[in-house]
């Protein structure tokens, strides 16, 4: 990052916004007024990427003062003090700092939190060490609706962030136990009911040897689901404790499954020669879908990496009762096109005959063009989801969702969120890095929050890239 002051201009401010607010000048700590409200004011005024004007930032600190300017031109003066007037610009209207002289730790977690995948191990613990603590610690302000809201929210958004770096880091460092051990065992402090995190741990005191530890990181996850959510965590726990004591068996045939469920046999399932190193990722995403409610599942990673072929591995445990789709990146400005594609592919003669009279009706008026009426398909979808839902659960696929067009989008949350009470779930692929462009896409699955289940695809281990090589 470049330096403000290379050009003979005011020597950079550096900025530590997670965990308590602090700004280093030439080394030295920069003494930061005590008030609260004037740190907040900082700390907003950093994160900010544009000039606000003074209305505003009354009304977001100081809307039920007796004199709301006066207090932020009080609040100004002390920055002013602190750090110095070259680094605050502030008119009659405005207020901004100049962006330009600072180093925020904040912008490089985002680089890094954005597509980790994409990001060396150096690079991503450097932003992983940055996460010192919650975002502006200390500084939470509840009497201040408006800041209270947007510091929760960076918090929250920050916080995934870290768990996805610490998520990648893991993956990249399962050649080292001990490292990825300590990688997890932050990740679960972050998200202590992250069931992900603490299989992890538990995979890696294995790797280890350490049995025992295995086991009362085992135990103790259980009490703390049981008692904090009430639920027990997956089978996953028990299949790892029991498969560190027999060798693997990959000549297990696999048999399509009646009914969506976890393999709970002795055996690890035999697997195709592109899901080869995949295993975990496949368990996980089964497990997000067997919970009720089910999980909505989101793979993310480079093209060509396997996501298409997860999806494909996925859609065999539902057999005939699987809605498929796909988004073409030429076909941005079409309309409910991957629905439309995915209701045209249908068969209504394998369908019962409720089922197979409802898509032939979406096929005959909806797809003739014949209705616009958007309510009208909204409904049918999820009736027809619905009905085919209560003879098996059903599995909604969508592969290359960073390209999905609004009103896809707009339908699909509709459905998720109108079919919860049913074994209707949803699983998507989409590229590493491109699916935060989409706005409708990011909005979409930001809306979902904790129903969202991200599985991030890395490169496999050495071991397996061994065994896919000898079986080729």
């Amino acid at each position: 990052m470049a330096l403000a002051g290379e050009n003979g201009s005011i020597p950079p401010l550096c900025a530590q916004l997670m965990g308590e607010l602090s700004l280093l000048k030439d080394g030295l700590s920069v003494n930061l007024p005590a008030s609260k409200k004037t740190r907040a004011l900082l700390g907003y005024l950093l994160m900010s990427r544009r000039q606000h004007s003074r209305s505003e930032l009354c009304d977001l600190l100081w809307e039920d003062a007796e004199d709301p300017r006066a207090a932020l031109r009080w609040s100004l003066s002390k920055l002013r003090t602190a750090l110095g007037a070259d680094y605050l610009c502030a008119d009659r209207n405005h207020v901004s700092l100049e962006r330009s002289s600072f180093e925020v730790d904040i912008l490089a977690i985002e680089v890094a939190g954005k597509d980790p995948s994409n990001m060396s191990i150096e690079q991503l613990q450097r932003a992983e060490d940055l996460c010192r603590g919650e975002f502006l610690d200390g500084v939470d302000l509840p009497n201040c609706y408006r800041f209270y809201e947007w510091c929760q929210a960076e918090r929250a958004r920050l916080g995934l962030m870290h768990e996805h770096i610490l998520e990648i880091l893991v993956s990249h460092t399962r050649h080292l136990p001990e490292t990825a051990l300590g990688f997890a065992r932050k990740w679960v402090m972050r998200n202590p009911f992250a069931e992900a995190a603490h299989q992890t741990v538990i995979e890696q005191l294995i790797s280890l040897s350490r049995i025992s530890d295995a086991q009362s990181h085992a135990e103790q996850c259980r009490h703390l689901f049981a008692s904090e959510l009430g639920v027990e965590p997956g089978i996953a726990f028990d299949q790892l404790l029991s498969r560190q004591s027999r060798p693997a068996n990959r000549n297990k045939e696999r048999q399509p499954l009646g009914t969506p469920q976890l393999d709970t046999s002795t055996s690890e399932p035999s697997i195709t020669k592109s899901l080869i190193g995949r295993v975990s990722e496949l368990q996980l995403i089964r497990e997000a879908l067997a919970k009720r409610p089910s999980e909505v599942v989101l793979i993310v990673g480079n093209p060509g990496i396997g996501k298409s072929s997860i999806l494909d591995e996925i859609k065999v445990d539902y057999a005939d009762t699987v809605f498929s789709m796909r988004c073409f990146e030429a076909e941005q400005s079409r309309p409910f096109g991957m629905w439309l594609d995915a209701l045209r592919a249908m068969d209504n003669t394998q369908m019962s005959d409720q089922v197979g009279q409802q898509l032939q009706a979406l096929q005959s008026s909806f797809l003739k063009a014949e209705t616009t009426d958007q309510k009208q398909l909204y409904e049918a979808i999820v009736a027809m989801l619905v009905e085919m839902a209560k003879s098996r659960p059903v599995l909604i696929t969508i592969d290359d969702l960073q390209w999905a067009e609004p009103s896809s989008c707009a339908l699909l949350s509709y459905v998720i969120r109108n079919v919860q009470e049913c074994p209707v779930h949803v699983c998507v692929a989409a590229r590493a890095g491109e699916i935060d462009d989409n706005e409708n896409a990011k909005m979409l699955l930001s809306a979902l929050g904790s129903q969202l289940r991200r599985i991030a695809l890395t490169g496999i281990s050495d071991e397996d890239a061994a065994d896919l090589l000898a079986s080729l």
